[in-house]
């Protein structure tokens, strides 16, 4: 049980960090803001 939510909480983080890079970088480009 334990394994299983380490996975899910670390894809979760994974998605967090890709998303979150992906807008800073949209940001620099100005397609945000």
């Amino acid at each position: 049980m334990a394994a299983v939510v380490g996975m899910v909480k670390m894809s979760v983080d994974l998605g967090w960090t890709q998303s979150k890079s992906m807008s800073e970088s949209a940001i620099r480009s100005g397609i945000i803001g």
